[in-house]
């Protein structure tokens, strides 16, 4: 098994030309295909130019914590229902370091609200509260799709926050 970056156009491409409810895929060393034997589409992996990764990426942080991965996502599940027919789905996350918890919450457009809070561990950081904003879906499809118990969540304030399975925190982004 493996991890691969397929490209999302292709991707969309194929499935906007599809009239199967179900794609296979199957993965090869230069390329993936996509389909069934009356109609397919093959894509190659890394097409286009990439910035070198370690320019956008920041090599120190003002905060780090590790995080259960699987409560993490009930949270999410938990603490998005408000904004879940919502096109953004913006869940806030609070991090309180003197408290040692993490805090999800939403407000939907009709008024609903709903608040999780979980244990962090391994805290190292600022003192202060941080706060960001994601979408709970694409958080939870990328946390659900990791092979780990926990996450080693790093940021800085006003910046994207980089998680990591805490096993493989130096080869896995």
């Amino acid at each position: 098994a493996g991890r691969f970056l397929v490209l999302p156009k292709s991707l969309h491409s194929y499935i906007s030309a599809s009239t199967s409810p179900e794609i296979g895929i199957e993965f090869f060393s230069d390329y993936a295909v996509f389909g069934s034997p009356e109609q397919m589409l093959i894509s190659p992996y890394g097409e286009g130019k990439y910035p070198p990764y370690e320019k956008i990426i920041p090599q120190s942080f003002a905060a780090s914590f590790q995080i259960n991965a699987k409560d993490l996502v009930q949270a999410l599940k938990s603490a998005s229902w408000p904004v879940r027919q919502e096109f953004n789905k913006r869940v806030k996350v609070s991090v309180d370091p003197s408290k040692m918890e993490l805090t999800l919450s939403s407000q939907g457009t009709t008024g609903d609200s709903s608040q999780t809070t979980l244990p962090i561990s391994d805290y190292e950081g600022v003192q202060e509260i941080c706060e960001q904003s994601f979408n709970a879906d694409y958080l939870s499809q990328y946390i659900s799709g990791l092979d780990t118990a926990n996450l080693v969540w790093e940021s800085n304030p006003g910046k994207p926050s980089i998680l990591s399975p805490q096993e493989k925190k130096e080869s896995e982004i």
